[in-house]
C-alpha cells in the first residue's frame, strides 16, 4: 500500500483520477502498481474550503526506480514493513515530522491513541 499525494491533470488536461494516480505513484516512489482502487471523494475541511481528494490504494506493486519524484520535488522515499508502519509514523511525528491526517485515519487507530 502507497500513500503519497499527487495533482491530477498538472501533466495532461483531462487526465483520469486513476490515471495520475498510476503516474504519480511511480514518479514519486518508484512503484508500479497492478491493481489501482478508488475509495472515494473525501474533503479536507468542509465548510471551510471545497478542496477535495480523492482516496486511492495502490496494490501488487512492482520496483521499477528510485522514485523521488520530477526534479524539484525533492522526495525521499521510505520503504518500511507493513508491520512496523505504525512505529515508524509514531516516531516521525515525535520528531515534529508532519504527517497528513489521510495517512493516520488509513492506518487506523494504533496511531491516533497518542492524540
Amino acid at each position: 500500500m502507497n500513500c503519497l499525494q499527487g495533482l491530477v491533470g498538472d501533466e495532461e488536461a483531462g487526465e483520469s483520477v486513476l490515471v495520475a494516480a498510476r503516474r504519480e505513484l511511480e514518479e514519486e516512489t518508484g512503484y508500479r502498481a497492478t491493481r489501482i482502487e478508488e475509495r472515494g471523494e473525501f474533503y479536507s475541511s468542509p465548510g471551510m474550503t471545497s478542496e477535495s481528494f480523492t482516496l486511492i490504494v495502490a496494490s501488487g506493486l512492482e520496483k521499477t526506480g528510485d522514485g523521488g519524484g520530477v526534479p524539484g520535488e525533492d522526495i525521499t522515499v521510505h520503504r518500511v514493513a507493513m508491520a512496523e508502519i505504525a512505529a515508524f509514523v509514531a516516531a516521525k511525528r515525535r520528531e515534529g515530522v508532519a504527517i497528513d491526517a489521510k495517512l493516520l485515519i488509513l492506518l487506523g487507530s494504533a496511531i491516533l491513541g497518542g492524540l
